[in-house]
């Protein structure tokens, strides 16, 4: 099982175990009760809903694609970086270059 679906479900076990202790210690059997309740659903709310499960997903596969990329770029070492990697103004303009780079790669591959 990979990392990412083991930390999901663990996040959602810790989550409901919070809530079961919560109801059960820190609450009466009046007040952890459940009520009735009515829910009335309407266009904004299942539209900001949807949109932040986009971003959360858009976050978590960015995040993911992002740190495989790293992780090869920074398997095999370039020996010009590698020498020149105390000069802070290399480095400066190496960082400067690169996201020049990708935004016109991004531009003629993307848009």
């Amino acid at each position: 099982m990979n990392i990412r679906k083991m930390s999901a479900a663990t996040g959602a076990l810790l989550f409901l175990g919070g809530i079961g202790m919560v109801q059960g210690f820190g609450a009466s059997p009046a007040a952890a009760a459940p009520a009735s309740t009515t829910v009335v659903a309407s266009d904004v709310t299942a539209g900001q809903q949807a949109g932040y499960r986009d971003y959360r997903q858009g976050y978590r596969d960015g995040r993911s694609d992002g740190w495989l990329q790293a992780k090869r770029d920074c398997r095999s070492v370039v020996p010009y970086l590698s020498s020149r990697r105390n000069n802070i103004d290399y480095v400066d303009g190496y960082e400067d270059g690169y996201r020049t780079g990708f935004r016109e790669g991004y531009r003629e591959y993307c848009d």
